[in-house]
């Protein structure tokens, strides 16, 4: 009995294995089956991808290639040049008067459709004085020949007898379809008038006289074949990043690292890309501004044991009864001929320097110690824009990880690459690499890395009092730090009550018991800031005699900073300009510029407001900061809690005091964006952090989408701004035939 049992017994558990093999080999076969269509379909949609790009690329932005194959050539054209183009060999001319500056095309007598201008060089270049400049300089004369072509042509047709002026081109040699430029004439044109606008000494040649009706040449622009191989790339990197936003909670911690180090690093190759652009080892060496000398001139004063700048001063400075008179100082360098350094400080009869002391200390002097010669700013930058996005990642890190751990991953690295557009709106400090900028760069990777240790700390306040001081004296010292380079920035001080308040407060404690836990730990990172900011205050005493006085007041500059009057009126305009007011929008490329009202008297302002362009207000560069408001609702105020309320006005308010401050005192100037974009920049994460961690899981996905938005908006409008004109050192001069190339790329 017991072997039929047993028999059939194996029999039901084969017949089970069985089943449960076929259903394997079936499941197994039908995902093999499923990976095969979709790596198919993914591999048909490449190919779509790409024969669209090829089709785009051929037929739509080279249209005028194909539909110049109908011009009408025409051969017998009289060039004539104007009295302000001499001629100095085949094709090469030196420009000697702008007015006269023209190229004439005659006796045309049909109709024109394009006019081709074959230039292969323009060379520009500015005489440098070496003694007008505070350390050696190897070139006295320095030039480049890769500068653009400022054109605008006068032409007449059936309607505009008389001729009429049509809009300035930017035309480059290494963008030959730049070159030639499309006109919309009606009927036929006797004459074509080429106006060249550029400076006297230019040197311009030409391969060839202007010809009109040409073939427009088939181009494929090197900026459009990169959206192509990106396109091509997204759309091949689309499923996986479709399957971690479904599938998020599958994760693992390395997956999810791994997320941020690749976020960290796509951050960091802005920073880098954005300064490299301006070729900075070229523009910057053409400078004639001497402020962008003054570190290298401080680290020689350094290694040579004095604190004032090893440079003679005039003597119609020393005879003046107040040299910081902008007008009347320049009028007597212009009588007399000494040279004087500009946007330095003066002070008892010495030149000095009021940038913080600090980045000469870590930088330029053992540059200049090591090797002998002088650091160029630029390279500081470099380094600093790396660190600075680094530490932008980490600190949203950091917020995410304590206010709202649920959010999607994807989203808080997407936060925190927008992060960096707070911490230097418009690409500031990247984009314009020179002193101005290296002192504001290092007091914010300052304050960021104090904000972060003032972070860690919380999470070793009750397991490991070793670790929690540790971290809160490392915040204390990056904070005593700033004094030596950006003290504006020494606001990002109050962080760390306000963070160990909300801690205790959160754990359920009463208000007077979280002040009091609060108090121990405030006091030990202000005492270890205190003391590494002393030496910065002394360092104020031997120079200028006060230990709060950083030298600002005796600043050679564009107005008298002793004798500001009525400094508050332009704090409304200055509130304008650094929070709301956009910047301008025009018809034409680049479609944003500089406002318009951006000079000595902006919005109206009836006295000197302040000579640098403005670029508009952090909102309109940060639209991520629009969420702030979301705590003027009295139902959000409600469920984030007071104490988190708190954590967003805060900095608010601060940025608010810090422009009020450098208005009222000096001006404001676009560069301030950097002081207190980091303000309104952590104000904007704990709205986000404190919002989204009391959000349920659906009404969470919708926030998600409304900051990815925000995020493709706010990186889509600061990478755009690289090319605005109207900056200091805009595209057009510092890399002209880039600026050409995205012309180009948008034209066809």
């Amino acid at each position: 009995m017991t072997e039929p049992v047993t028999l059939a017994s194996g029999h039901r558990r084969f017949g089970k294995h069985s089943r449960v093999r076929g259903i394997t080999e079936n499941t197994s076969s039908s995902q093999s089956f499923s990976g095969k269509k979709f790596h198919g379909s993914l591999i048909m949609r490449i190919i779509f991808v790409a024969l669209t790009c090829i089709i785009a690329e051929l037929f739509i932005f080279n249209a005028s290639h194909w539909l110049s194959a109908s011009y009408q050539p025409i051969a017998d054209v009289q060039v004539t040049y104007g009295s302000g183009l001499k001629s100095v060999g085949e094709g090469v001319y030196i420009l000697e008067n702008s007015d006269e500056a023209t190229i004439t095309l005659s006796h045309i007598g049909q109709h024109v459709d394009n006019i081709d201008i074959p230039i292969t060089r323009v060379t520009t270049s500015n005489a440098i004085k070496a003694n007008d400049y505070p350390v050696p300089r190897v070139e006295t004369f320095v030039g480049r020949s890769d500068s653009s072509l400022h054109v605008s042509l006068r032409a007449d047709d059936a309607v505009h007898t008389l001729g009429m002026e049509l809009p300035q081109r930017v035309i480059h040699r290494s963008v030959p379809s730049s070159q030639v430029i499309r006109l919309h004439l009606a009927g036929n044109t006797k004459s074509i008038v080429v106006n060249i606008h550029e400076h006297p000494g230019t040197e311009l040649e030409f391969s060839g006289p202007p010809r009109v009706n040409v073939r427009a040449p088939l181009s494929m622009n090197p900026l459009r074949l990169a959206v192509y191989v990106l396109l091509l790339i997204l759309v091949g990197a689309w499923p996986m990043v479709n399957k971690v936003w479904r599938r998020e909670q599958d994760l693992t911690p390395v997956q999810r690292k791994t997320i941020w180090i690749g976020a960290a690093t796509l951050s960091a190759l802005l920073s880098v890309m954005v300064t490299m652009l301006v070729l900075p080892w070229v523009y910057m060496r053409m400078t004639q501004w001497q402020a962008d000398f003054e570190y290298q001139s401080v680290a020689r004063a350094l290694a040579s044991g004095h604190s004032w700048i090893d440079y003679p001063v005039a003597d119609m400075l020393t005879s003046m009864q107040n040299p910081y008179q902008s007008d009347l100082r320049e009028l007597m360098k212009t009588q007399t001929q000494q040279p004087i350094l500009f946007d330095y400080v003066f002070y008892d009869g010495k030149y000095f320097s009021y940038f913080g002391v600090l980045p000469a200390l870590l930088f330029f002097l053992p540059y200049h110690v090591i090797t002998g010669g002088d650091l160029v700013p630029w390279k500081v930058i470099l380094i600093l824009g790396v660190i600075l996005a680094m530490l932008s990642m980490r600190f949203v890190y950091l917020c995410f990880k304590r206010f709202s751990p649920k959010t999607h991953v994807l989203v808080q690295a997407a936060v925190g690459i927008a992060f960096m557009c707070a911490v230097q709106p418009v690409f500031y400090l990247s984009f314009l690499p020179t002193t101005y900028s290296v002192p504001i760069a290092t007091g914010l990777c300052l304050a960021l890395g104090a904000a972060c240790c003032w972070f860690r700390a919380l999470d070793y306040r009750d397991s490991s009092r070793f670790r929690y001081g540790l971290y809160l004296v490392a915040g204390g010292v990056l904070c005593g730090l700033i004094v030596g380079c950006r003290p504006q920035l020494c606001a990002v001080a109050l962080l760390l009550p306000m963070l160990l308040i909300v801690q205790k407060l959160s754990e359920g404690s009463r208000v007077s018991t979280s002040l009091k836990a609060a108090l121990p730990g405030t006091l030990v990172a202000a005492c270890s800031a205190v003391l590494i900011g002393i030496p910065f205050l002394v360092w104020n005493k031997i120079r200028f005699g006060s230990l709060l006085d950083f030298g600002a007041s005796y600043q050679l500059t564009v107005t008298d900073q002793r004798a500001q009057i009525d400094g508050l009126s332009k704090v409304p305009y200055a509130l304008w300009q650094a929070f709301i007011v956009p910047a301008s929008v025009t018809d034409q490329f680049p479609f944003l510029t500089s406002l318009s009202s951006a000079n000595e008297h902006a919005g109206g302002y009836q006295g000197f407001f302040y000579s640098e362009p403005a670029l508009g207000g952090i909102l309109f560069w940060f639209p991520l900061g629009l969420l702030m408001f979301l705590v003027l609702s009295a139902k959000v105020r409600r469920t984030i809690g007071g104490s988190k309320v708190a954590l967003i006005v805060a900095p608010v308010v601060l940025s608010m005091l810090t422009i009020i401050v450098d208005a009222s005192s000096s001006a404001y100037a676009a560069r301030y964006l950097c002081d207190f974009g980091l303000l309104i920049g952590i104000a904007s994460m704990f709205t986000i952090v404190t919002v989204s961690g009391k959000m349920d899981v659906r009404t969470r996905g919708h926030f998600n989408i409304v900051l990815l938005v925000l995020v493709g908006i706010t990186l889509a409008l600061n990478l755009w701004s690289i090319v605005m004109s109207g900056r200091f050192a805009q595209l057009s001069d510092s890399n002209p035939s880039l600026y050409v190339m995205l012309q180009q790329m948008l034209s066809w």
